[in-house]
């Protein structure tokens, strides 16, 4: 067992997560932004996608057709697709990588004109072609490639069930050349349909993936930061892995072998050993039940159940024998080693195991959502679940040179939906690792727009009176300095000496953020050249809450406590002088510093949809490490 905390260290589906997740260059194995699209959202994107798949069935130019059979010949022309309706629609994932969609009760209507002609006859006319009890089914895949996201349309295939031709006669001759246009149009139109909807899929496909830019400028103020995206490079198996070998004692080297099906047809006299992890969805009490001939073995839980037959393997062994491991209590997140191992003797051989909760009666299907290589699930770049699909991407902020906040800590992101997800209202949920907003503040430090330069013109007039850059004004807070350099100007200079550092806390803490200023004084001649005189450490903790303003992730700060310390001096500031103007500052940063901050943290960081596209009724969650955003969509347009 592998506990939690060694863990640390259709048409429409496809179209969202085109969407939502540019491609780009992942800096992480583990992501730092993890996408979940539930069906929900599907079903929403389906509802959009289907006019545009009418509109292009419909607007299908059929070419011109002909056939002829002994003797006879009869020739198609303006072949046009008046009315196509959908029907039933349903949108399955079926994992762990693919998205099936299904129409049934179709209709379709058609117009053609149409010539006959068979050496003694020349009749012309025009014809109306109804199409009921259609079926269409779709197939997609869905995969990871350097970074992008890899879509492909897998089948696309219609089905006509009746087809009624309607001509303008009722006599045998038209219901004679009913019956032979028949199989040849049903033909005609299943092809012709299924044909423009893959255009269609490739075209939006294309479309869509070639805009995805690598990475994504955003301009905060004056500066221009990048913002990465990109997939995460880390690949596990869902499945087992391992070797299979040409005869059936596991002997010479074997080849590569892998599986995500635990249901499997084993040639005569083969022999496989395959291993992984299995990883319980709810913690319970579990049993692997393997049913086999031939001969089998698993071990689980440190124990083993079947048996090989090592001594005389060219035997056969045709019975079926079913076997269980004990029930015993296993952990959801644990990972637990499972190894199978399989002897086929004449004939071939078949083995399949399923997993029993609670008992050895109540036993399906042993998932491969649930079986993994390697024992974590944090980082699969994509993968279809029965209610959702999942992808794993970076999330990274930077400034010209693609740099890492020093000291920071990326928690794993969960693999589930949040416990108050509304599956009535919500449709997608965005888990942000508070690694991306650490490397926000680094960009935005690296760019300079923490950096302050500030004299007596840039007070407001409506805090001159309370307020002043000058040393008349700083006389009862550090006398030493007036004495030395009486009623001259002043300008201070600060910047980050240090990353700032931010933490994600459950609530009602919300963000936790610590940033370092340097602060240094100077005065200004009557050159107006700059006289250095002193400096401070200041060292800010403030605490707030994270915001959806549109598409944009934000934040909003209040300061909780400020520490001042002397950095250098040229003149005689004593502990006194330091205690005065730790109070001045703490108004300073509370009327000045933190609203200038909070400002800048307005322009946020946007989540990754494109435009058109916008979450609806955001809801934020914080967890240890990492905000939860639940919403639901909106498509303009």
């Amino acid at each position: 067992k592998i506990s939690r905390a060694a863990q640390m260290k259709s048409l429409s589906g496809l179209i969202l997560l085109v969407v939502l997740l540019p491609g780009g260059k992942a800096t992480f194995q583990v992501p730092t932004l993890q996408v979940m699209l539930h069906r929900n959202g599907v079903a929403e994107i389906q509802r959009v996608v289907n006019p545009i798949l009418i509109k292009t069935v419909t607007e299908t130019a059929i070419p011109d057709q002909s056939f002829s059979f002994a003797g006879i010949h009869v020739a198609l022309t303006d072949i046009q697709i008046t009315e196509f309706s959908l029907g039933q629609q349903t949108v399955a994932n079926v994992p762990p990588s693919y998205i099936v969609i299904e129409s049934t009760n179709m209709t379709a209507q058609a117009t053609m004109a149409w010539r006959y002609t068979d050496g003694a006859i020349d009749i012309r006319g025009n014809a109306t072609d109804v199409m009921t009890k259609m079926s269409l089914a779709i197939e997609l895949a869905i995969a990871s490639v350097d970074h992008h996201l890899d879509l492909g349309l897998v089948t696309c295939s219609v089905s006509i069930g009746d087809l009624d031709i309607k001509l303008p006669g009722s006599s045998s001759f038209y219901e004679d050349l009913v019956k032979l246009l028949n199989d040849p149009i049903t033909d005609l139109f299943q092809s012709e349909i299924a044909t423009e909807i893959k255009t269609m899929s490739n075209a939006l496909i294309s479309k869509y993936l070639t805009k995805l830019p690598i990475q994504f400028n955003v301009t905060v103020a004056s500066a221009t930061v990048q913002i990465n995206y990109g997939l995460v490079t880390y690949s596990n198996l869902h499945g087992l892995t391992g070797k299979k070998y040409g005869n059936n004692h596991f002997s010479g080297g074997g080849s590569p072998y892998e599986t995500s099906t635990l249901d499997l047809d084993v040639g005569a006299y083969d022999s496989l050993g395959v291993v992984g992890y299995f990883s319980p969805p709810v913690t319970a009490n579990y049993s692997v039940r393997m049913h086999y001939k031939q001969r089998s073995e698993v071990k689980f839980l440190g124990k083993t159940i079947g048996g090989l037959e090592m001594h005389n393997p060219g035997m056969c062994w045709p019975e079926y024998h079913t076997d269980y491991t004990d029930v015993t209590r296993l952990d959801v997140g644990a990972y637990y080693s499972l190894e199978l191992l399989y002897q086929s003797g004449c004939g071939g051989g078949h083995v399949d195991l399923t997993i029993c909760v609670n008992s050895t009666s109540d036993c399906s299907t042993l998932s491969p959502l649930h079986l993994f290589a390697l024992p974590t699930s944090y980082g699969i770049p994509v993968a279809v679940y029965p209610d959702r699909i999942v992808a794993s991407s970076a999330f990274q902020v930077f400034y010209e040179t693609e740099t890492s906040p020093n000291n920071a800590t990326v928690y794993p992101l969960p693999n589930a939906l949040p416990l108050d997800f509304n599956a009535s209202s919500d449709m997608i949920v965005f888990y942000v690792e508070e690694f991306t907003f650490n490397s926000a503040l680094r960009a935005f430090a690296d760019a300079g727009l923490f950096d302050v330069h500030a004299t007596n013109s840039d007070i407001p007039p409506s805090l001159r009176g309370f307020f002043q850059f000058n040393t008349s004004f700083f006389k009862p807070y550090i006398p030493s300095l007036y004495d030395k350099y009486p009623n001259m100007a002043m300008a201070i200079d600060t910047a980050p000496n240090a990353d700032p550092l931010l933490r994600i806390l459950p609530s009602p803490t919300g963000i936790l953020a610590g940033v370092s200023f340097a602060l240094n004084v100077s005065v200004l001649n009557a050159k107006n050249e700059s006289i250095p005189a002193f400096g401070l450490i200041l060292n800010i903790t403030a605490t707030g809450l994270a915001q959806v303003n549109g598409t944009n992730i934000t934040a909003d700060l209040q300061v909780e406590t400020l520490n001042v310390s002397l950095g250098w001096t040229k003149i005689d500031v004593n502990q006194t002088s330091i205690e005065k103007v730790t109070s001045l500052l703490n108004s300073l940063v509370k009327l000045i510093a933190m609203p200038a901050i909070n400002y800048r943290l307005k322009e946020g960081i946007p989540i990754p949809v494109l435009e058109g596209v916008s979450v609806v009724n955001p809801r934020i969650s914080y967890y240890v490490g990492y905000i939860g955003i639940t919403a639901a969509l909106c498509f303009a347009n």
